[in-house]
């Protein structure tokens, strides 16, 4: 039974997952370096790795997750503000982006 339930929850952080949901490559680019060695020193997932260090130059990094992103992960980036941006134009980059646009809207309503 335990092996079961390792094997279900082994591609995705939290409970929620979309019927018949792929794992996908989500690229994350530090853009503080206490960001990247806190990301570092306490990964999202299993399946994490650094592919792009800390570059004092280019002053970013990359991280590397493989998995089933769902809202758990969502929430988990969120949390990293402008320390972080997401990679490419896959539908999970998307509703992290029109999640921070709608956050953004909330608070220029406030500021006028």
């Amino acid at each position: 039974e335990r092996g079961f339930y390792r094997e279900y929850f082994k591609d995705f952080i939290g409970f929620s997952r979309k019927y018949n949901a792929e794992v996908e490559n989500v690229y994350i680019t530090t853009n503080d370096e206490k960001v990247h060695n806190l990301i570092k020193t306490k990964p999202f997932h299993e399946s994490q790795e650094e592919v792009e260090p800390w570059s004092e130059e280019e002053h970013h990094g990359k991280f590397l997750l493989k998995i089933i992103p769902n809202i758990e992960l969502r929430t988990k980036l969120l949390a990293y503000g402008a320390g972080i941006t997401l990679e490419g134009n896959g539908w999970f980059q998307q509703e992290f982006k029109n999640e921070i646009k709608k956050m953004a809207e909330l608070y220029s309503k406030e500021e006028s």
